[in-house]
């Protein structure tokens, strides 16, 4: 890894953010839809509170659905507006996806940070083990923006993009809900610490595997 690559990577990573602060598109498509799943998941238990299980399986369900819509537009979007070429032109392909793939993250991490607090304050849920709540969502969040990010990347030049992401994403996200759930239950207070732990470890693992290995093999791919 030398300091090209990085620069390279860091130069990706500016314009990434400066394009999101400038036009709010990601967060606010995030925010927005993440926000309406919550809305519409404390509305439809609010005669029954639900059990922790449930509410760690409601509150992965809406940080999925959010991944899956938002994610991907930062890699889709240069291929609509034909601007992939010229990024491959001025950066190394590795480069230029681990600096979306970083910024993807920066945008799961608000959007987990926010959805979180708004789920546990409108369902009157009780965080039991905090620590372990945090922990989940940060873990689930790097674990969510590697995989719907790589699958972005692997949808490049397909007529049906937008819907085929999707699709790919389905079974690499698989792993990522039921590790999300062990670890956020667990955080509410059900299970126990040990098997919560195993659940932040794996996802912890998945979300390294990603951010270590998806630049390799989406360079290769870019580059043929």
């Amino acid at each position: 890894m030398n300091s090209t690559w990085i620069s390279q990577v860091r130069a990706l990573l500016t314009k990434e953010l400066r394009t999101e602060l400038r036009s709010k598109h990601g967060l606010f498509t995030a925010g927005l839809f993440g926000f309406l799943a919550v809305v519409t998941i404390v509305f439809a238990s609010i005669a029954d509170k639900p059990s922790p299980g449930l509410a760690a399986a409601l509150l992965v369900v809406a940080l999925v659905f959010s991944a899956v819509v938002t994610v991907p537009r930062t890699l889709i979007v240069e291929d609509e507006q034909n601007t992939f070429p010229l990024l491959m032109l001025i950066a190394d392909p590795s480069a230029a996806y681990f600096g979306k793939l970083f910024a993807n993250g920066m945008q799961m991490l608000a959007a987990s940070a926010v959805l979180g607090t708004v789920f546990v304050v409108m369902a009157d849920v009780v965080v039991q083990r905090p620590w372990m709540f945090v922990l989940g969502l940060f873990f689930l969040s790097l674990a969510l923006a590697g995989g719907t990010s790589f699958c972005g990347a692997l949808v490049l030049g397909a007529s049906n993009r937008w819907l085929l992401a999707g699709a790919v994403a389905l079974p690499l996200l698989v792993p990522v809900v039921f590790l999300g759930v062990v670890a956020l239950r667990c955080g509410l207070g059900a299970g126990t610490v040990e098997g919560g732990v195993e659940g932040l470890v794996a996802l912890a693992g998945y979300a390294l595997v990603c951010f270590a290995a998806a630049p390799q093999l989406v360079g290769a791919v870019w580059r043929a």
